[in-house]
């Protein structure tokens, strides 16, 4: 029995028990003597139904369940959910009938479905929350549902005037639909289904607040992405966005979790184009991209058009790259895999990215609407909903087929935030912050797993043909390039362990590699530092690894030099977004008594992005970085298109003799090598995993001879304090936040410290070091090419330099200095070295 009570159905049967208990009054004979409540006016009624209708529906979700489980039977043998169309019939009249009568256009109605309600039921109640004209952040609750009865009259005629009128507010609107049109009245009181929707988290939100437990948080998202996945069955032709996706607090004792709500600023469709399926489908890949959302907890910042498929190519190639990263490193070559949940979940984000297809040559001529309606319905389910399913299966057994509560929603409270969406404050960041949008507008998030050496396999893309036969398509490069110039910032989020602990060893080995030729910590007085520029997004100055935590044997601040062109005029060092802090951070883990130059070219990445004069705020950093005497100049970021400003401030730099180093890019094969990059003798940085293979990311090698790669996968350096860090780093501390990311902008920082190694060996031992009479020197382009060539190792599978300084290129034993010299000995021999390639290259 103790058993038995802890099951739902027993649980849900006792809930009902008690509901008819409580209804029972002494004074009022029934038969054998038992005694029932009965209302008292029609209004009394109808809340009682209410009441009654869900507990009903609950036990026989519960006891359809449980026979299923104890007869072995599939939910699929005597009913196919995507025949039942009764959610969307009911809510496509509603919102018809609405935003018809709405006579401002500001409206928003708020969508859900939060009972546990059975497909097989048509009794389903449509909970909506309406704004108000004048006032969008206040709110009208309005209930549908299926009971009829008097008092009953057109409410929407002038819905506008009764949502303005005082004495309705705290009432519910209940609409019902009667033949096609919606008739109502107002209740007294409002239900116990949701709170005040004031305080809902958009899904959006929800992806950057992860909870604590991995598993845990993994395990809900896969819920969500099933109950998404339902919905999607009723609203295929409406816009989807994480932003429209909100999580409300349920005040219903039952319901321990939050309620999941869509927001809708129009009827259904939300426009014509929704009813094409073509390639490109706005609803389709919007829903791909919410998946992978999900999946990775971050927001790729992928822009997807809501009405225009053809401007979606990009972004469908985009999210097929993505998924072929996670399913090419988790089936690899092994014969013998068996399919686990996520399997199933990225068939569910291909399925998205195909399912436009298979409608389209599932629809034919003259078919009835409701056909046409379940044809649809079929193929999504089939090709989407059905692997979220069975994602769902594997981990939690066999699951209860179309329960729209059925998932178990993250605690109420840690999402109860309504702020901005990134913290600022310490105060409000979570205790093991598991995700944050990836840097780079236009970003891929990169999958963990990139650590393993790469292998050719074939590509999921069966997109081309279709991409290549549409006659726009070939336009796409012209309309691209009419576009203002947009800035990347080349860097994604990391969070696997092992990955992390890798790289961790690989800096390492670039740290070991400095101290074996530049064993003295204490800083020459006499010697100019080697200054480097950072042109990013600023610096925090007042972390404790920047102000003495890089070397703490000094006890002294980093030297850091800081100009703000962002418009605002700091007149002290800030960093309000940390991409530029992380950058700062590199440096000086590898190259400690460098000295910086940063300078800010706005105050986020995303503001950045979107700014249309940021190419001459770009001219005049690398103008000044120039007039500073800068010797090395890391630009982690990368733009599709250059401006003659912009360019002649790159030509005055390499006239000067600068070495320049820019991102490659983190579009892959999807965009060309991004400029300055692809600018003549501007060192062109690759990132690679710690085994020296170029990541996924990375575009085509177009000039060898600048190419280099270098460690740019789950790279650990610090962030702003009071920034929510994008990931957790196990170096955080209380007052020392850390991060780690992956990306051509994270290698760029690390080849900038290695150049910087060398010039300082070669300021602090000249007189070791025979150039000839005529060199230069060995501070110019051409010699730090050939110095960096002398230490990579050359990948022919892709065409570009890996740096390695412990192995070098002409032989095994180039650089690895033997461990039982002296420090001298080693110094002599790395001097010895660097005057052998430099001579050499004079011939």
């Amino acid at each position: 029995m103790a058993q038995l009570e802890k099951c739902d159905e027993f649980r849900l049967l006792q809930a009902l028990s008690d509901l008819l208990d409580g209804r029972q009054s002494p004074h009022r004979p029934f038969q054998q003597g038992t005694t029932h409540w009965s209302p008292q006016d029609p209004q009394e009624l109808y809340t009682e139904l209410d009441s009654l209708t869900v507990a009903n529906d609950a036990v026989v979700c519960a006891l359809k369940t449980a026979a299923i489980n104890l007869t072995g039977a599939s939910p699929d043998a005597d009913f196919y959910i995507y025949k039942d169309t009764t959610t969307r019939d009911r809510v496509v009249t509603v919102l018809k009938t609405l935003f018809q009568s709405f006579q401002c256009e500001n409206h928003e109605v708020r969508l859900g479905l939060p009972d546990n309600l059975n497909t097989v039921t048509s009794r389903q109640r449509i909970h909506m929350w309406l704004s108000l004209c004048l006032n969008p952040g206040n709110w009208q609750e309005a209930l549908c549902d299926p009971h009829e009865g008097g008092g009953l009259f057109n409410c929407t005629e002038n819905i506008c005037n009764q949502l303005q009128d005082h004495s309705n507010h705290g009432k519910r609107l209940r609409l019902v639909i009667n033949r096609d049109e919606v008739v109502g009245t107002w209740h007294s009181t409002l239900s116990e289904i949701s709170a005040d929707p004031s305080s809902a988290v958009s899904l959006e939100q929800m992806i950057r607040m992860a909870p604590e437990d991995r598993f845990a948080l993994y395990r809900e998202k896969q819920l969500w992405a099933l109950q998404l996945g339902y919905y999607l069955l009723d609203f295929y032709d409406t816009q989807w966005d994480s932003k429209n996706i909100l999580i409300m607090e349920s005040t219903e004792s039952r319901n321990d979790g939050g309620l999941l709500y869509l927001s809708f600023s129009s009827a259904l469709p939300a426009s014509p184009e929704l009813l094409t399926f073509a390639v490109g489908h706005p609803v389709f890949v919007s829903f791909a991209k919410i998946l992978l959302e999900i999946y990775t907890a971050a927001d790729l910042h992928i822009e997807i058009s809501p009405c225009d498929r053809k401007e979606n190519f990009k972004p469908i190639s985009e999210l097929w790259q993505i998924v072929e990263k996670f399913t090419s490193f988790q089936q690899g070559d092994n014969s013998r895999y068996t399919l686990r949940p996520d399997d199933y979940y990225f068939r569910a984000v291909q399925g998205c990215l195909r399912v436009h297809k298979h409608i389209a040559d599932a629809l034919k001529r003259n078919m009835p609407e409701r056909e046409v309606t379940i044809a649809i319905r079929e193929n999504i389910y089939s090709h989407v909903v059905s692997n979220l399913e069975r994602a769902l299966d594997i981990w939690r057994g066999r699951i209860r087929k179309r329960r729209r509560s059925d998932s178990v929603l993250p605690n109420p409270t840690v999402y109860n935030k309504t702020g901005e969406s990134r913290a600022r404050d310490k105060s409000t960041i979570t205790a093991v912050p598991l995700a944050y949008p990836t840097v780079e507008k236009d970003a891929i998030a990169v999958p963990p797993e990139e650590v393993l050496p790469p292998k050719k396999r074939k590509r999921l893309l069966d997109l081309g043909t279709e991409l290549n036969s549409n006659p726009s398509s070939s336009n796409m490069a012209e309309r691209f390039k009419a576009l203002p110039p947009q800035i990347h910032f080349d860097c994604a989020v990391s969070t696997h362990p092992e990955a992390i602990a890798a790289s961790a060893q690989k800096m390492e080995s670039l740290i070991r590699f400095r101290e074996d030729i530049l064993p003295y910590s204490a800083t020459n007085r006499d010697l100019q530092p080697v200054r480097i520029a950072i042109i990013d997004t600023g610096v925090d100055i007042n972390h404790p690894y920047i102000s003495h935590g890089y070397a703490p044997e000094r006890n002294e601040p980093a030297n850091v030099e800081f100009r703000d062109y962002s418009g605002a005029a700091s007149p002290v060092p800030i960093d309000e977004d940390g991409h530029g802090t992380f950058i700062a951070g590199i440096l000086l883990q590898l190259a400690p008594n460098a000295e910086l130059f940063v300078a800010r070219i706005g105050h986020t990445k995303d503001s950045i992005a979107t700014d249309p004069s940021v190419d001459a705020k770009l001219e005049q950093a690398i103008k000044d970085a120039v007039q500073s005497d800068t010797d090395i100049i890391s630009m982690s970021f990368g733009l599709d298109q250059v401006t003659r400003n912009l360019r002649e401030a790159i030509k005055l730099a390499l006239s000067k003799e600068i070495i320049l180093l820019a991102s490659a890019g983190n579009s892959g094969n999807n965009q060309r090598l991004q400029y300055p990059a692809r600018e003549d003798r501007v060192f062109k940085i690759f990132a690679t995993d710690q085994y020296g293979y170029k990541v996924r990311i990375c575009p085509p090698v177009t000039e060898p001879r600048y190419s280099f790669g270098i460690l740019g996968c789950n790279v650990e350096s610090i962030w702003p304090i009071g920034i929510q860090p994008p990931a957790r780093s196990a170096r955080t501390t209380e007052h020392e936040p850390w991060t780690v990311m992956t990306g051509t902008s994270v290698s760029t920082p690390i080849v900038a410290a290695l150049v910087a190694i060398i010039y300082e060996f070669y300021d602090k031992n000249r007189s070791l070091i025979d150039l000839g009479e005529h060199s230069a020197g060995l501070k110019t382009i051409s010699a730090v090419r050939e110095i960096l060539e002398s230490i990579s190792c050359v990948s022919d599978e892709h065409k570009y330099n890996y740096l390695i300084p412990e192995i070098g290129h002409y032989n095994p034993e180039m650089f690895a200095v033997n461990e039982k010299h002296g420090s001298f000995d080693r110094i002599s021999f790395f001097a010895n070295k660097l005057t052998e390639i430099i001579r050499k290259s004079q011939v």
